[in-house]
């Protein structure tokens, strides 16, 4: 897959995030206009039916990334049969909460064939030279032989429960859950910024670490935190002054 259609996937994972928080504010500015002291109701704006458009065509995303995902899942060669009823599962459940760490692990990364080991000695897939247990390139041919961006699965470290819950990196792990809770309106100035702050230090600890893991529940608290955190709190200060002035 190219990497443009990698990073276009991405960013379609991010955008239902983007549009929760934008979703409340549309939905605040309007409660004023259509539900004004004593006066007859007026028939809704612009606003509302560009809102209701936005709103469709992220059920429909949801919808297509869901089908995407199951059927990547169940077509690619990179994971074992006995994990794909487990992640098919968590696409179906965890839905758009899931859908980032599939996205970095499987499609991002996309791992490599497991190099064949032997007595600590790493043989390359292409033409068989003996490399380094830890070796990202084959040093005869230069041939990949683990994504370099996706260091916990070299040398068969990869281990499924600590990638999708990465209890060794307790900042990551809080900073994601923080982030996701990030999302609820007032409360998510509070939550966003400990995720935000958790994020860092859980992604310092990823990257000095590499066998922790949870660099993706990291940025995920960085950015979703981040986000809504700093989001909500501009907008309180914004709707505060605007009373304020009234």
């Amino acid at each position: 897959m190219k990497k443009s259609t990698k990073v276009t996937l991405g960013i379609l994972n991010v955008l239902p995030f983007v549009y929760i928080p934008v979703f409340f504010i549309v939905m605040m500015s309007m409660v004023p206009h259509h539900a004004g002291g004593g006066g007859a109701q007026q028939p809704p704006d612009g606003k509302f039916f560009v809102l209701f458009g936005v709103h469709f065509l992220m059920v429909l995303l949801s919808f297509g990334l869901t089908i995407y995902y199951v059927v990547h899942l169940f077509t690619s060669k990179l994971l074992p049969d006995g994990k794909k009823a487990l992640w098919a599962v968590l696409l179906l459940l965890g839905n758009l909460l899931v859908f980032p760490f599939y996205w970095y692990l499987y499609i991002w990364c996309e791992p490599k064939p497991m190099p064949a080991q032997e007595n600590g000695v790493l043989f390359c897939h292409k033409c068989g030279f003996k490399n380094d247990p830890n070796s990202f390139r084959c040093t005869d041919c230069g041939t990949v032989l683990y994504h370099p961006e996706c260091t916990g699965q070299a040398a068969g470290q990869y281990d499924g429960v600590s990638t999708v819950i990465p209890y060794r990196n307790k900042p990551a792990l809080v900073a994601y859950y923080l982030g996701v809770f990030s999302i609820i309106p007032v409360l998510g100035i509070f939550l966003g910024i400990a995720a935000f702050v958790l994020g860092l230090k859980g992604r310092r600890n990823a990257i000095d670490n590499p066998e922790r893991k949870g660099i993706v529940h990291a940025w995920i608290g960085i950015l979703a935190g981040g986000f809504f955190g700093f989001g909500y709190l501009v907008a309180t200060i914004v709707i505060a002054v605007k009373m304020m002035g009234s």
